[in-house]
């Protein structure tokens, strides 16, 4: 019976719609719409046959296209993972990205050194316009950052 007592004790975490990563991702698309009206900010673009969504997808006015992956907590590198996941996806459509960033409440340094290992690596190359050969084009390097939600506000 000391259960309940104890579970009296444990109050839900403040502000807890804002901490998810839906409501973390809302939050980001409504302050890049306010600071930059006329950019194109998603979180509707599909890549891959399954429909993968990225998470933030923006289109500057000089046709600059920026990625985002969004996580409550601190960054891992299955967070990375995901973000070259959409690089790639993004790529094969066609489209060439400027820049992938995680954006996480926190990470560490090793994390940040993968980034940098991977922003190393061969870029995939464009899909032929058929789908049906891999073209002879390479896109241009990986560009992936990790940067926190204290640091944009969120």
């Amino acid at each position: 019976m000391k259960t309940f007592p104890k579970l009296n004790d444990i109050r839900p975490v403040k502000d807890i719609r804002s901490k998810t990563e839906e409501g973390l991702k809302k939050k980001w698309m409504s302050m890049l719409k306010a600071t930059n009206p006329d950019d194109k900010v998603s979180d509707e673009v599909s890549v891959w046959q399954t429909g993968v969504k990225i998470d933030v997808y923006r289109e500057t006015t000089p046709g600059k296209i920026i990625i985002y992956e969004l996580k409550v907590g601190t960054g891992s590198p299955m967070h990375l993972y995901q973000l070259k996941m959409y690089w790639d996806g993004v790529v094969l459509e066609g489209i060439q990205p400027k820049e992938g960033i995680l954006l996480v409440e926190d990470f560490g340094t090793n994390l940040e050194q993968m980034a940098n290992t991977m922003n190393q690596l061969p870029p995939p190359f464009f899909s032929d316009p058929s789908g049906k050969a891999k073209s002879k084009k390479q896109s241009n390097p990986y560009n992936f950052k990790i940067e926190r939600h204290r640091d944009k506000g969120l």
